[in-house]
């Protein structure tokens, strides 16, 4: 399915979850065109500006290993912008992220044998 893309990132700590969640799903939603991790980070990296993007633009010059495992980039990442200021922020650490992706879809429910209202 098409998903609409996150506004840009641009290190805001509260808006960190937010766009985290967003990333996750076009991930999931996309399985075959994000099934690896340099593409899943990619696709992270690509919608970072200002001070995000500054900080991943070393990364990719170097060719950085966290270019290809995107749950040690996450790591990084919400180590680096994800201070928490509200206490909400749920740890990016804690998400089986690969069995996640690895589930197909639920199957949606079938309403066509409910009572008529």
């Amino acid at each position: 399915p098409k998903v609409s893309l996150p506004d840009k990132f641009d290190g805001m700590c509260t808006r960190l979850r937010d766009f985290l969640n967003q990333i996750r799903l076009i991930i999931c939603l996309q399985p075959h065109r994000y099934a690896i991790g340099f593409n899943q980070v990619s696709l992270l990296g690509s919608l970072l500006t200002g001070p995000t993007e500054a900080w991943f633009a070393p990364l990719v010059e170097m060719a950085s290993p966290l270019l290809e495992d995107f749950p040690a980039f996450l790591t990084e990442f919400e180590s680096t912008f994800g201070r928490q200021t509200d206490g909400g922020l749920r740890s990016l650490r804690s998400i089986p992220y690969n069995k996640v992706i690895a589930q197909p879809p639920p199957t949606p429910p079938n309403f066509t044998n409910l009572p008529a209202l």
